[in-house]
């Protein structure tokens, strides 16, 4: 009797390649199609021979995967390890947000304290409005204790 295993397939430098040229228009991921579609729409050089090994996780040297990574759309870091942001800018904060971090700073700890308990309503954090003393460090600790164990504020 076989046994299975729990663990994730790996995925590889070749299907993070794939999947990024699929989202940047490729119609197909086969080898013979993606060697046509890079040069045709990005004029970069790609073997089948190359995006076979890519397949088996060899890796690309820097200059390449720089090229690739530029032509989808995707950061250098995601397309050659698979951390960190796939898009530049996934990370990045709007507008709104922006201008709300702005106001945030020059707010006194009670509109800081009423705008979280509105926020949070009790339910999350019921201390927080029970706490009629408490110091901008103190509630920015509990905030930002929060957020590390629960990974938002909800």
């Amino acid at each position: 009797m076989g046994t299975t295993s729990n663990k994730a397939p790996k995925v590889t430098f070749g299907d993070r390649l794939k999947n990024a040229a699929k989202e940047a228009g490729a119609e197909k991921v086969t080898h013979v199609y993606l060697r046509d579609w890079f040069k045709k729409e990005h004029g970069i050089s790609i073997s089948t021979t190359m995006i076979s090994n890519y397949g088996r996780d060899e890796l690309p040297r820097m200059e390449q995967c720089r090229d690739y990574a530029k032509a989808l759309n995707v950061c250098v870091e995601w397309l050659f390890t698979g951390c960190g942001l796939k898009r530049p800018g996934d990370g990045a904060i709007s507008e709104t947000e922006r201008r709300i971090l702005g106001m945030w700073r020059h707010m006194t700890v009670g509109i800081k304290r009423y705008v979280f308990s509105e926020i949070l309503r009790a339910r999350v954090m019921p201390d927080l409005i029970a706490v009629p003393n408490i110091t901008e460090a103190e509630l920015d600790k509990l905030i930002i204790d929060k957020v590390s164990e629960t990974g938002d504020l909800r």
